[in-house]
């Protein structure tokens, strides 16, 4: 079982491989992604490494809910209000479940970075942005995931 330190850095390491893969698939032109969407996917990266434990008041919640705050912000901006409201529920549900219950759960890993999806569904971004997301949030959470099993 990793500890806040660990789930930390195994999310800066998956976000800096995410990175790297996404910059170098764009440059052999496998994929289609701008800078800005790439560093959205190391953040998303970053962020699920460290969502199964903001089911509790702790250092990873913080850091989880002040990313949410800019990831937000720029939505209001954009006006993705939908996608906000989206988004914003998926981060509460974990207020309302038992430490090491449901979030820390393979399926959720699965299910929960899912949410890119419906962003195409409500037209807010592409298919070619989407999918990227997705594993970009798979692997964020299964970081997590395997660190507490070591």
């Amino acid at each position: 079982m990793s500890n806040f330190n660990g789930h930390r850095n195994g999310g800066y390491v998956a976000s800096i491989l995410i990175i790297g893969a996404g910059i170098l698939l764009s440059n052999m032109n496998l994929i289609k992604l701008t800078y800005v969407q790439i560093a959205a996917c190391g953040l998303s990266t970053f962020l699920f490494a460290l969502f199964p434990d903001i089911d509790t008041k702790s250092t990873p919640s913080k850091y989880f809910y002040g990313g949410l705050i800019v990831v937000l912000s720029v939505m209001f901006y954009y006006k993705m209000h939908i996608a906000a409201h989206i988004i914003s529920i998926i981060a509460l549900v974990p207020q309302i479940t038992k430490h090491r219950g449901f979030f820390h759960n393979k399926l959720t890993g699965l299910l929960i970075p899912a949410y890119s999806f419906l962003l195409v569904y409500f037209n807010y971004i592409d298919i070619q942005f989407a999918i990227p997301l997705y594993v970009a949030g798979v692997t964020g959470y299964y970081t997590h995931l395997l660190l507490d099993h070591m």
